[in-house]
């Protein structure tokens, strides 16, 4: 993959004034501010951000303030960024009829028509997945990546952890990532599946979206409908589509931060704990796993919203006999009716924009939750 060299210094000039406008910007001093304030009384001088929670392992961790800290953090970053997370499904269901042309359109549309309440469907069933989903991810991803989980693996292929830390650090934090992410599958799917049917409440998509609509009140009026016509294992469509998306997706996302983290550092002359570059680390990784992943979340969000085979009649228990799609199905279809093309753009927007907002305040969040979460030395009697 070459470039010439006006591309080559176009893209050092873009790093140059990204890297200035880093060292200017006050979203870092946010960041630090809105994380410092987690800290209990008497713990105001804390580390920088990246000087020890690259040290702090499973056991160096206080579970009930790491699970705690994190389900609040994280509750609150999602709830920031949901209206992106409702324009994604969207767009991602939308056929050649569009309702949206894109992030901005669609904002517009839904506030028109809908109200900005209208971008917070299926808000508090999400927030309310966090709790366990959280709590099944941070603690997969802490106990995989432990030094003693990963020895044997480390010797088998050969990496010695000091003659190669930073192969090792991208492998435990990639293992982390992407058995976090199968982990929390279980919480993910289902929540999933509820919210995005709330979110798809909108008489602007009408003919415009796959997969037929349904008129819900809640998040309960979603579960009992499911479970009404394909029983409990409605609650999981999808879930292989999700797994290769999700899972790969954490595990890219872990790697490409950690390998990129120091190559930002020299490149933009960061210090290791400056939150500028976990800003900057945070943004890249995001995109590199959510464009490689993109075309597996289009069909993942296809799946679960699809409803067209539910019988008309709620309560009727006549589940109707056009086949559930699959994978395959899905696919074929967006080749055919539109494009290949269109399996990595549909969505990829405001997918994007979530990776990197999410990116850029996941990782200075959880290194400074790490940081108060950890146990404290007992003092010498």
């Amino acid at each position: 993959m070459g470039s010439g060299g006006t591309g080559g210094e176009a893209a050092g000039e873009g790093l140059a004034a990204a890297a200035a406008w880093m060292r200017q910007s006050p979203v870092s001093g946010a960041v630090v501010g809105l994380a410092g304030a987690m800290a209990p009384a008497g713990s105001a001088e804390l580390p920088p951000i990246g000087a020890l929670s690259d040290d702090l392992g499973w056991d160096d961790l206080d579970k009930a303030k790491l699970f705690g800290y994190s389900v609040v953090v994280f509750a609150a970053l999602r709830a920031a960024v949901y209206p992106l997370f409702l324009l994604k499904t969207r767009l991602q269901a939308q056929q050649q009829q569009r309702a949206y042309s894109g992030v901005v359109s669609g904002v517009r549309a839904i506030v028109a028509s809908e109200g900005v309440a209208g971008l917070y469907k299926g808000l508090l069933t999400m927030v309310a997945g966090v709790v366990p989903a959280q709590t099944l991810y941070v603690a997969t991803y802490e106990g995989l990546r432990a030094p003693a989980t990963l020895a044997p693996l480390l010797t088998l292929v050969g990496l010695d952890v000091h003659a190669d830390a930073e192969a090792v650090q991208a492998l435990r934090n990639g293992i982390g990532g992407l058995g976090a992410g199968l982990a929390s599958l279980a919480a993910v799917v289902p929540i999933d599946v509820v919210s995005q049917r709330l979110q798809m409440q909108s008489k602007t998509l009408a003919g415009a979206v796959v997969g037929g609509s349904r008129s819900y009140s809640s998040g309960l009026a979603v579960v009992m409908d499911v479970l009404r016509n394909e029983g409990l294992r409605g609650l999981y469509r999808g879930t292989v589509a999700t797994m290769l998306s999700t899972v790969p997706s954490s595990g890219i996302w872990w790697s490409s931060y950690t390998l990129i983290k120091p190559r930002a550092a020299r490149a933009f002359g960061l210090e290791y704990d400056d939150i500028r570059l976990h800003v900057v680390a945070g943004t890249l990784a995001g995109v590199v796993a959510t464009t490689s992943t993109n075309p597996l979340d289009v069909i993942r969000t296809r799946l679960q919203i699809d409803v067209s085979n539910y019988a008309s009649a709620a309560g009727s228990g006549r589940e109707g006999t056009r086949p559930q799609p699959s994978i395959a199905s899905i696919a074929r279809t967006l080749y055919q009716q539109e494009s290949l093309a269109s399996l990595w753009t549909k969505g990829l927007g405001p997918r994007l924009w979530t990776s990197s907002i999410m990116g850029i305040l996941m990782v200075a969040a959880y290194e400074r939750i790490k940081i108060l979460a950890r146990k404290l030395p007992v003092p010498d009697e």
